[in-house]
């Protein structure tokens, strides 16, 4: 009776359509940057494999993990996201899924690098860009279905029961079991493993299997105190790491600041490995200056961020700041804060194909140019709405309207959105050079788009920080 009216209650939930379509649209673009680097490193097909002349692997049309991820994953985290994120948005446990998720994700990459066989995910023991940005498929993916079936409440049997089964044969096809069924009937002298015969691949199958089933039928007590004291545990090992590395997520502010660390920690490791390697293989200097010129903007897009909130706080009295500004969303920061440094990520990695990289500044760009216009209103808003204004009896009111003054003529006496469109005309002109030379092959008009794109960032760049500095030094003075 009781798991009768947990199904109901779990049917009757709205679906959060956005959310769905967007972590769809994100997986699958993992997925389709997978298949252009397995392209592009010659491990695709088989054919393709020979012809680098590698006679026995795994190319990356014949993982069927990968046709898995597509198809099947892609959709049912989807599915999952749009049926449950509006409880998750209330829960505290989003970060831990998070970090069990990648966490778990990055053992099973190091695990992959132990195979002596070549694959598009994995080559001399080492990740190759293929397996790096499955990594990060992986990690999303993990969070999200360890979040629905440990940290979800009144989920319904049905519903656990369907996601978990097909979890499940997404392992089976994961861990090369398919593969192998279709080698033993019709042998690939390409492909000399054995799965059917990998006691490890049995093993991960049995102890997911057995997970999702103490899972759905709540074989229970035992799951229970272990699924506690592995919650306890990380609970306090991540209350050490966060004291040593002086972070406290508790408020909304501290919770932006620890995101805002791990994404700095992570992309300055990404792109110095990335700037180093390109370096030591004398890739092309013009890809090798947008590397770099991407990685800062992408530094001072962060900078600009926490500013602009700090800012934004204190033009209003501590009792009357906007919803906004409040970051109680968990989850839709964090999902926004991880969106973005996946974008510079994918971004770094595609610095040597100029049609993709002006195509993705030209995106970046225009949506810029939309939250800046969307600044502009909700501030107009927010100064014309008298329940945010400060009563002349009220203390600090004197001071918040000399910072509203300067904001407000740093906001709109200055030609923002003017800036804003020129960036995405200039990453637009980038964009037909870099087609036009692509579509002709000249090098030389090719290295013309990069000179047009990395002026227009740099001259972008320092344009916006001239204005803030000159903002800042003002509200300093008040």
């Amino acid at each position: 009776m009781q798991r009768d009216r947990r199904s109901q209650n779990s049917s009757r939930r709205p679906f959060a359509s956005v959310p769905a379509l967007v972590a769809f649209v994100f997986l699958e673009c993992l997925v389709a940057l997978q298949v252009f680097l397995a392209y592009r490193d010659s491990f695709l097909t088989v054919s393709q494999m020979r012809q680098r002349g590698v006679g026995q692997g795994l190319p990356f049309a014949w993982h069927f993990g990968m046709w898995g991820d597509a198809l099947l994953i892609s959709g049912l985290a989807a599915f999952v996201v749009g049926r449950y994120s509006p409880v998750w948005r209330r829960s505290r446990s989003l970060l831990l899924s998070l970090v069990l998720g990648f966490a778990s994700a990055t053992l099973l990459s190091w695990f992959y690098t132990l195979s002596e066989m070549p694959e598009a995910h994995v080559q001399n023991h080492h990740l190759t860009s293929v397996g790096l940005v499955h990594l990060i498929y992986m990690g999303v993916a993990l969070s999200i279905f360890t979040q629905f079936f440990f940290l979800t409440d009144n989920v319904g049997t049905g519903m656990l029961g369907v996601v978990g089964a097909l979890v499940l044969v997404h392992v089976f096809f994961g861990t090369h079991m398919a593969l192998g069924l279709l080698t033993a009937v019709h042998p690939q002298h390409w492909y000399p493993a054995q799965p059917l015969r990998s006691i490890a691949g049995w093993t991960t199958i049995a102890l997911v299997a057995l997970g999702l089933v103490a899972r759905i039928f709540s074989i229970a007590a035992i799951f229970r105190v272990i699924a506690r004291a592995i919650t306890k545990a990380t609970t306090a090992c991540f209350a050490v790491v966060m004291y040593l590395i002086n972070q406290n997520i508790r408020s909304a502010e501290g919770y932006l600041r620890f995101l805002d660390y791990i994404c700095g920690f992570v992309t300055f490791a990404f792109f110095f490995k990335l700037f180093a390697s390109r370096w030591q293989q004398g890739r092309h200097s013009l890809a090798l200056i947008l590397l770099l010129v991407v990685g800062i903007v992408y530094y001072l897009s962060r900078l600009s961020v926490k500013q602009e909130l700090a800012i934004g706080k204190s033009l209003f009295l501590s009792d009357r700041i906007p919803t906004e500004l409040q970051l109680n969303d968990r989850l839709k920061i964090t999902f926004q804060v991880i969106s973005f440094l996946a974008l510079y990520l994918i971004l770094g990695f595609i610095v040597d194909y100029i049609v993709l990289a002006s195509a993705c500044m030209f995106i970046i760009a225009c949506i810029d140019f939309n939250t800046r216009k969307q600044i502009a209103e909700k501030a107009r808003q927010y100064f014309a709405d008298a329940d945010y204004a400060p009563s002349p009896d009220e203390r600090g009111y004197a001071v918040i309207n000399e910072r509203r003054a300067v904001f407000t003529s740093f906001l709109f006496n200055l030609p923002h959105l003017r800036k804003e469109g020129w960036r995405a005309a200039g990453c637009a002109v980038a964009l037909s050079v870099a087609v036009y030379a692509y579509l002709r092959e000249l090098e030389r008009i090719s290295s013309l788009a990069y000179i047009v794109l990395i002026g227009t960032l740099v001259l972008n760049e320092v344009i916006t920080w001239w204005w803030r500095i000159d903002r800042d030094r003002r509200l300093k003075l008040i």
